[in-house]
């Protein structure tokens, strides 16, 4: 099962808006619509199946043991959510048990589908010295050589880095820093990606209040991620950057390497808070 959605941790009641009439206020079992939750590098994600690719499935989850839900509000306009809207990829500081489910509306029969719940145990796990042939004397911003990951990939999730190429000095909290990409894999061809700071001995820097801090996020196309048994092939990957018209792109050889322009004014001194990272960009390597 393949198709990565974006997931954001924290609980909350939320509504989403969906403007449409006449359901049951019960919401119809999609016994199909089973949600998968991987956990790599402790990074959690959630996924729908991929046969519902191109429906709008939101998908909603729970870290405290209660089940997630949705229900149609009195007036049958709104959903209210019980649980966490799934938005992007979240760390984990400590073994949990996430539920999942999906849920949408189907505007030909007029029907609210939910499906069912499914639960996973993620377990942390501690930080671990990166080995690198790199020392802190490299930038924040140049073209930068990514490296496959040796640990943490799947079949719908991989990471690269720039530990053995570029690292540098954040601050004194953080003075081995480098540069990581997870692509997420949501589809044949297709996929989110995000980038973010980690530190060769502490693990993934967040922003001040505890959340994941992603530098720059967008989606990719390319098939260098379709194959099911998880491996990489090589080709071209197209990066389109979130809020933004910024496009960029990238060619993973046979070595599982390629090369990214990455730009930032303002992450370069240790007096930078970590919460102000500045704003990045990426773009084919110039």
């Amino acid at each position: 099962m393949k198709n990565i959605k974006k997931i954001f941790a924290g609980m909350l009641v939320a509504t989403a808006a969906f403007g449409f009439f006449g359901c049951s206020d019960d919401p119809e079992e999609d016994e199909n619509l089973v949600v998968s939750i991987t956990g790599n590098q402790n990074i959690v994600t959630i996924a729908a199946p991929d046969e519902y690719d191109g429906q709008d499935v939101k998908l909603i989850y729970t870290i405290d043991g209660t089940e997630p839900k949705a229900v149609l509000n009195a007036d049958k306009t709104d959903v209210t959510v019980t649980g966490t809207v799934y938005d992007a990829p979240f760390e984990i500081s400590e073994t949990v048990t996430v539920k999942a489910r999906g849920y949408y509306y189907d505007a030909t029969s007029k029907t609210f589908y939910q499906g069912p719940v499914a639960e996973q145990s993620v377990t942390y796990a501690e930080s671990t010295v990166v080995t690198t042939d790199a020392t802190a004397t490299g930038t924040s911003s140049g073209t930068f050589t990514f490296t496959l990951a040796s640990t943490g990939n799947s079949n719908t999730v991989h990471y690269f880095d720039t530990s053995a190429s570029n690292v540098f000095k954040l601050n004194d909290d953080y003075p081995n820093a480098y540069y990581q990409i997870q692509f997420s894999w949501k589809g044949n061809g297709k996929g989110n990606w995000y980038l973010y700071m980690r530190d060769v001995n502490n693990g993934l820097i967040k922003k001040t209040d505890g959340t994941t801090s992603f530098l720059a996020k967008g989606t990719y196309t390319g098939s260098c991620f379709d194959a099911s048994n998880g491996s990489v092939a090589n080709g071209t990957l197209t990066l389109a950057n979130e809020g933004s018209d910024e496009t960029g792109s990238v060619t993973i050889t046979e070595n599982k390497k390629f090369t990214l322009y990455v730009n930032n004014s303002g992450v370069a001194t240790e007096d930078n808070a970590t919460d102000t990272l500045g704003t990045f960009t990426v773009s084919d390597a110039k």
